[in-house]
């Protein structure tokens, strides 16, 4: 048993003292994961949800300190370096993780109401051509 904890401890202690960049890219892909198995939340939010979400959380937490001190506004620009960690952690997702998700049962998307219904025609059938009631020869 102190075998487990010993690999749990050292793997919890890589992950915080690894770079924001990466938790946060972490993190997004596992609210994106938790986004995705909401079936009542249509999949193609998910990004609107998620990019703005690291870019928040990385003007938040990252350090203003590491910006060029001639830029006014280091928080704005952090928030732009959460989005571009954001889109990365999207991407990675849509070119990575998704191969696997036939796999894996639990990264198979949950089809949502919204995603699954009919497309809704773009007429309302006024002005379609009457079909023809003769035979084909």
């Amino acid at each position: 048993m102190s075998d487990t904890l010993k690999i749990f401890t050292d793997g919890w202690n890589q992950l915080t003292h690894s770079p924001l960049w990466l938790i946060l890219a972490i993190v997004t892909m596992m609210l994106g994961l938790t986004l995705k198995s909401i079936k009542i939340f249509p999949n193609r939010f998910i990004p609107l949800v998620t990019l703005p979400f690291c870019a928040v959380a990385y003007a938040l937490m990252g350090n203003p300190k590491q910006i060029d001190h001639e830029i006014s506004l280091p928080r704005v620009m952090l928030g732009f370096y959460g989005f571009i960690d954001g889109f990365v952690a999207w991407m990675g997702h849509r070119v990575i993780l998704s191969r696997f998700e036939r796999y894996i049962p639990w990264l198979r998307p949950a089809i949502s109401e919204f995603d699954s219904a009919p497309p809704i025609p773009l007429t309302d059938g006024s002005n379609t051509k009457p079909q023809s009631t003769e035979p084909k020869q």
